[in-house]
């Protein structure tokens, strides 16, 4: 396939990249790559249908399934592979989707996915297992001052050379061991460039006013670090911020723009910790590339 933006690649396109592909294609897009979080172990936010098709539905260019177990494979709104697995669920009208796997929800909703570790899980074998399971992108977070993070990447990035694309962040307070921190302290230009330097393609940062100091001035430093290292710039909509107005969003997504971005991530917070309202998702499509593209993306069959 010649060189193509990814907003303009149809879902069987989407599938066929391949990691350069990909990252070729989120460059060319032009800041206006949309990328949703869908918790897979946590409940649907819409009966009968799983987080990840609702995110894909609503515009995402790029799904992350979040807390994907590969021992214990789920996703609620599927009927369990096993239907023995779904009668304790029964009365409350719940299908627990057990059994099925990363590489068959891809193929469902027609979108490269992601899954996320943590620095403490990242061991060689969960490594290995994950980039097994057909991911697009394999992400690892940690804090700055970890000093097993760079290695994990390092790590990491070199097992997923040619097979999936790396992707690192810096977590935010939930995961905190000492607080309070300011994450100004734990996300700085020059660690982001160090993250990209050990090999991860895709660096996330807050979103501009998503955490306190995240300046317009403060997340483009951020930016322009990742971009002088080689790569990609994410700024993610956290905090519980993924649960709040379209107008508040759209703001944001605009910011985050005119600092630079890539790409823009809506967490899993939203109403209960499963994914962002869904208007939301369509909110921040149209906001960084109108509705033509939005739209195109929501309406075309996974079957182009």
């Amino acid at each position: 396939m010649g060189k193509k933006r990814l907003m303009t690649c149809t879902p069987s396109e989407l599938l066929c990249l391949t990691p350069e592909e990909l990252f070729e294609a989120l460059r060319e897009s032009e800041g206006r790559c949309v990328y949703a979080c869908a918790r897979s172990k946590g409940p649907n936010l819409i009966q009968g249908v799983t987080n990840a098709e609702a995110c894909a539905a609503m515009g995402a260019d790029l799904v992350k399934l979040c807390y994907y177990d590969p021992e214990r494979p789920m996703f609620p709104g599927l009927p369990s592979k096993d239907p023995l697995d779904d009668t304790a669920f029964e009365e409350i009208q719940l299908q627990a989707g057990k059994g099925w796997r990363a590489r068959e929800i891809r193929a469902m909703i027609g979108r490269p996915v992601a899954v996320e570790m943590f620095v403490e899980q990242a061991s060689e074998a969960r490594m290995d297992r994950m980039l097994e399971e057909g991911f697009d992108i394999v992400c690892v977070y940690g804090f700055e001052q970890d000093p097993d993070f760079l290695p994990a990447i390092r790590v990491l990035a070199k097992k997923a050379k040619g097979r999936a694309l790396v992707e690192a962040g810096v977590l935010h307070g939930p995961k905190l061991k000492k607080a309070p921190v300011h994450m100004r302290q734990l996300q700085t230009a020059d660690f982001a460039a160090k993250a990209v330097e050990a090999g991860a393609n895709l660096f996330q940062v807050p979103a501009v006013g998503t955490l306190p100091g995240f300046s317009r001035e403060y997340v483009t430093d951020l930016i322009d670090a990742i971009h002088a290292a080689g790569g990609i710039a994410i700024t993610g909509i956290h905090s519980s911020m993924e649960g709040s107005e379209a107008e508040l969003i759209q703001r944001i997504a605009i910011d985050n723009k005119i600092c630079g971005a890539d790409i823009q991530m809506l967490g899993d917070a939203g109403i209960n910790e499963n994914m962002a309202t869904p208007e939301l998702i369509t909110a921040l499509s149209i906001a960084l590339k109108g509705k033509r593209h939005t739209l195109r993306r929501m309406c075309q069959s996974v079957l182009r």
